[in-house]
């Protein structure tokens, strides 16, 4: 092989190295550049940076997964502000996850989110305020939140609030009400306040008994509660159909079934 020759094949040689390191590094620096970038706007103090690479911590994407870094992150921006960072802290420190436990300091951190209409510090808090974890416990102020997170569409708030109206807890008995709010929840794939819906129409409670539709939901809800299978409500509920009913509740619950995916896929 001539000289030429041989230095055009090293030549190549090279050139494939070289794109190889590139491709390599692309792939691997596609995700490292936008780390860096995170990290870099996080140390100046971009809130949203700072909760982006608290995030990144806490599942390990791209850095080290350490809970105590990621509350670090989470609390430098819930201390200016940002509502999902306050929420995260109220976690953190109801879990004790990456700071100490400490249900105080969970529930100042979840008020601090709610007072600012953040759905899911409104349900959390409702919690807290139910059970008395953190805080006084105060039935009537659970309600309250549960109310004011069901209002935006929180399904388990509003699944809450409703067995609240049911039972007359915190709020006046209201059946009627209790049926809306399940009802609500039922539509949004919540399989708990669905089972529970189902038992509502079955006894006829705030709404009229009606047991092909109390199939219908309990059938629903069994499809994203499996266990509900082995409950006996179900196996009451089904005793109740009549022969002519069967094929009627079975087209329902699938009719059911198939607008509550509907609008969830176009979520």
């Amino acid at each position: 092989m001539s000289l030429p020759r041989v230095l055009l094949v090293l030549l190549l040689i090279v050139l494939v190295a070289l794109v190889s390191l590139v491709s390599f590094d692309f792939d691997e620096a596609g995700q490292g550049v936008s780390r860096k970038l995170t990290q870099s706007k996080a140390s100046l103090g971009s809130k949203s940076d700072q909760y982006d690479l608290a995030v990144m911590h806490e599942k390990g994407a791209g850095v080290e997964r350490s809970d105590a870094k990621a509350a670090v992150f989470y609390e430098k921006a819930a201390n200016q502000g940002l509502l999902d960072a306050e929420f995260a802290m109220g976690m953190c420190y109801f879990s004790g996850r990456g700071v100490p436990k400490d249900h105080v300091q969970a529930v100042r951190w979840l008020r601090k989110a709610a007072d600012q209409s953040h759905r899911e510090a409104q349900y959390e808090l409702a919690l807290r305020c139910a059970n008395g974890e953190g805080t006084i416990a105060d039935i009537a102020e659970a309600a309250r939140l549960l109310g004011l997170a069901a209002k935006q569409g929180h399904a388990m708030a509003q699944t809450e609030l409703g067995t609240l109206y049911r039972n007359g807890e915190g709020v006046p008995k209201d059946e009627m009400k209790a049926f809306d709010l399940y009802l609500a929840a039922s539509r949004q794939g919540n399989p708990y306040a669905q089972f529970e819906l189902a038992e509502m129409y079955e006894l006829g409670v705030g709404v009229n008994s009606n047991i092909v539709d109390a199939f219908a939901w309990a059938s629903v809800a069994c499809v994203y509660a499996p266990y509900f299978k082995s409950y006996p409500r179900m196996d009451r509920i089904t005793k109740k159909l009549s022969a002519s009913q069967r094929s009627i509740a079975t087209q329902r619950t699938r009719e059911i079934y198939e607008q509550i995916e509907s609008k969830l896929r176009k979520k």
